[in-house]
């Protein structure tokens, strides 16, 4: 047909001599292949898009696990136990989409050109489960596995864990002064001694509404003197949320920051990071 100029089969037409196949799908389940152009396909690439949209959206939420307890007299660091089992189990099921993504591209067919002509020419479809899956580890499989590792993507989110980090880096400290503190007294699993929980100074001096103390929290002051880190979940996300498009918006100019390095090195990463998307922002307006 293609010497006397006729276009080729379509994918569909080319599967018909396929005893096996039938709309693009085995019926034996040990060696099903499926048509990339099949309704099974086109459905589960939605469905794996929506899974992978709830995932981006689940990632940055792992942040707010960590908590700080305020008290009158004792404070403490601790874990969110209800959010983490609401998160783990919402991000498996986003995991098992991303496994069953990887099987499913494991036994989907391809189409084989030999040349950049053979493309117009529509190819070969290739149904050997070998080569199929040769293919998709050369390609896409190193994508997709790290795609389904839980990553973190928002600044709101880090600033809040960090806030966490320097509020209890500021009580190990004043912690190590004091003779009778142990560093596990500072955890909410821990019971401290009483007697010591009513004499240390470990939670005055860190307290960050506190305009006389001598540690400086940075960029973080705001979330650890409106206590923020002992709010609520949605309060702390908003809030969160609030602050990263704040800061993202002016590249990070209005923070004040102190001499922690880390502090420093996330500054320097939100105000590369503005400049860059603002630049895209440009490059696209341009055209």
């Amino acid at each position: 047909d293609e010497e006397m100029g006729m276009p080729p089969p379509p994918i569909q037409q080319k599967q018909a001599a396929l005893p096996a196949i039938k709309l693009g799908v085995a019926s034996s389940g040990k060696n099903k292949i499926f048509d990339p152009s099949s309704d099974f396909i086109l459905t589960w690439n939605r469905v794996f898009l929506f899974s992978c949209f709830l995932a981006l959206f689940i990632d940055p939420l792992y942040f707010y696990i960590p908590k700080i307890v305020y008290g009158t007299a004792y404070s403490c660091a601790g874990t969110d136990r209800h959010l983490t089992i609401i998160l783990a189990f919402f991000r498996s099921i986003t995991d098992l989409f991303y496994v069953i993504h990887i099987i499913i591209k494991f036994r989907t067919a391809f189409i084989k050109t030999s040349s950049t002509w053979g493309i117009f020419k529509g190819g070969d479809l290739v149904t050997d489960p070998k080569e199929i899956a040769w293919k998709y580890l050369r390609s896409d499989f190193a994508i997709d596995v790290v795609a389904a590792l839980p990553l973190p993507q928002v600044l709101g989110a880090l600033w809040y864990l960090l806030s966490v980090d320097r509020q209890t880096a500021c009580w190990k400290i004043s912690c190590r002064n004091e003779t009778r503190c142990d560093i596990r007294y500072l955890h909410c699993d821990m019971t401290p001694n009483q007697k010591w929980a009513s004499t240390t100074d470990v939670f005055h001096s860190c307290n960050a509404s506190d305009t006389s103390i001598t540690f400086d929290y940075g960029m973080f002051l705001p979330a650890l003197s409106n206590l923020v880190p002992a709010q609520s979940f949605l309060i702390k996300l908003i809030y969160s949320f609030w602050w990263g498009l704040q800061n993202l918006s002016c590249y990070g100019q209005t923070l004040s920051v102190s001499t922690y390095v880390g502090e420093t090195l996330f500054c320097i990463f939100l105000a590369v990071f503005g400049l860059v998307l603002e630049s895209s922002g440009l490059v696209l307006f341009a055209y």
